[in-house]
């Protein structure tokens, strides 16, 4: 047993400070992965069967909307666009841009 794990108790205030410490640590780090995805393209699987293609560029606060520019459907082309989360089922984000062929 490490040296950090002996001297707290799990109801201590030192051990709440570090719990809480560690959730602000992976809310920022969710949140630079989300950052991340932005600008991106992405495909969106919904759960009405079908796909749509567009370049994601923000979520809701609670990550209950996507806005996607330039999103493209079977039946049209949008120019702005906002998806139900949801109404996705799944969204697979291209991270690198393909290299351009000449």
């Amino acid at each position: 047993m490490s040296e950090r794990q002996v001297e707290r108790e799990p109801n201590s205030r030192k051990f709440k400070l570090d719990i809480q410490e560690i959730r602000a640590d992976l809310r920022l780090s969710f949140l630079d992965v989300l950052s991340s995805l932005i600008g991106r393209p992405a495909e969106f699987q919904l759960c009405s069967g079908g796909a749509v293609r567009g370049q994601l560029e923000a979520f809701d606060r609670d990550i209950l909307l996507l806005h996607v520019r330039n999103l493209e459907t079977p039946l049209a082309n949008y120019p702005q666009a906002t998806l139900r989360a949801t109404d996705v089922v799944s969204m697979r984000v291209l991270l690198q841009q393909p290299a351009s062929s000449q």
